[in-house]
């Protein structure tokens, strides 16, 4: 009878064992299913992650090119800039130079000469320095009194004609 009571205390205790570890399989298989669950996830989050950072890398490359762009294109303009301030310096140069010419070529005319240059000169270069201006600071966009160099297409008034009409 001790026998079959210590059998019987075996089995029982065999069953609660049983039951025990069948419990903490289960609770183990459901922790693996979880862990599963969350490793899917991240998966999940991790190629959303690597397509925004692929995205934003390329939206970088594309900002530093067209930043380049814009650089490469604001030395140009300032080359451009350069250019044209210097080319003015020197048309204002020469302009100097030319206004002294002329004023030493009216102080050492004759009377005709000073007489033109005081009626009819003064008109006549201004109109010329106008049109000149013109077409110099309009780079010739489509512009009848503009040649292609710049200059104007038009030439002074014979100051024979001025001299026939005057009363």
């Amino acid at each position: 009878m001790l026998k079959e009571r210590i059998l019987t205390w075996l089995m029982i205790a065999s069953i609660i064992v049983v039951a025990l570890l069948s419990l903490k399989s289960c609770s183990l298989q459901s922790q693996l299913d979880k862990a599963d669950q969350k490793l899917d996830q991240l998966r999940g989050q991790k190629a959303l992650l690597q397509g925004n950072v692929n995205s934003l890398t390329d939206d970088l490359k594309t900002a530093q090119k067209e930043s380049e762009r814009w650089r490469k294109e604001a030395q140009l303009n300032a080359d451009l800039l350069d250019k044209r301030n210097a080319e003015r310096a020197k048309l204002v140069q020469q302009s100097i130079a030319d206004h002294k010419q002329v004023e030493q070529v009216i102080h050492d005319g004759d009377e005709q000469t000073k007489a033109f240059a005081i009626e009819h000169l003064p008109a006549d270069i201004a109109g010329l320095l106008k049109r000149t201006s013109h077409c110099a600071n309009s780079n010739n966009v489509e512009d009848p009194i503009c040649n292609p160099t710049g200059a104007t297409g038009f030439q002074l008034p014979d100051p024979g004609v001025h001299r026939k009409y005057q009363f």
